[in-house]
């Protein structure tokens, strides 16, 4: 009896091993298609949201030894220069993935994770894809450390690529994490990125900061208004008109 009991044990250890090994390769190919071509990546990531779906499979796959090689290639299909159909296609697909992993899966992704999703769902935005990005950021913030996001929203309001909305909205979407108390002391930080753009050519980008700035105004109040005094009087007017 002990010897069948040994045997069986064996037998289940060996199974395991053979299952991990499975896994490992499994990954290892989702990892070398998603650096291939189109098509490739495509195929990456369908297995990779094939996983995503089924909990008892995420389970298996999406352990914290995979995890980082999984995100790696799912963030290796995300591209931002769209020239055919193909691309059009690849990107949609990414980020339908990546609001999959993020409704279904959010524990799955290692927190060092959220800054580059953050910033490769930023760099997908278009007309075509306001509504699936805005929807995605909506979830990610929501589960993202609120000063980290912050961080990486002011360094893109302060940089050429920071000129869009969606810049300022994603900020906007931070303001219920904070008390009032860290918001007031949050302002200088981001505030100049804000009045940049609110300078700038773009109607859509100065309106998104006229919301932003009246958001504000209604959690702050007064606290708010000697920050207000960097803006000429046509914008403090109109800041005022929403107030």
């Amino acid at each position: 009896q002990q010897q069948q009991q040994q045997q069986r044990f064996r037998s289940a250890s060996s199974s395991s091993t053979s299952e991990d090994q499975q896994i490992q390769e499994l990954i290892f190919e989702v990892v070398e298609k998603s650096q291939g071509n189109g098509n490739s990546k495509q195929q990456a990531l369908r297995k990779i949201l094939q996983w995503t779906i089924d909990e008892r499979v995420a389970n298996v796959v999406w352990k914290e030894e995979n995890s980082h090689e999984l995100m790696f290639a799912l963030l290796d299909a995300f591209i931002t220069n769209i020239n055919t159909e193909e691309d059009e296609n690849l990107r949609d697909l990414a980020i339908a993935v990546t609001t999959t992993l993020l409704q279904k899966q959010p524990h799955r992704i290692p927190p060092e994770f959220h800054s580059p999703l953050l910033l490769k769902l930023l760099s997908t935005y278009c007309d075509q894809t306001a509504e699936s990005v805005s929807h995605c950021l909506d979830i990610l913030v929501d589960i993202m450390d609120p000063h980290l996001c912050v961080e990486e929203l002011t360094l893109g309001l302060n940089s050429e690529d920071g000129f869009g909305p969606i810049y300022v909205s994603t900020l906007q979407k931070t303001f219920c994490k904070f008390d009032n108390q860290t918001l007031n002391q949050l302002l200088p930080e981001f505030l100049p990125g804000l009045f940049k753009i609110f300078n700038g050519t773009s109607p859509l980008a100065r309106k998104s900061v006229v919301i932003c700035l009246v958001e504000l105004y209604q959690r702050l109040g007064s606290d708010l208004t000697p920050h207000l005094s960097q803006l000429n009087p046509s914008q403090i007017r109109l800041v005022q008109i929403y107030i």
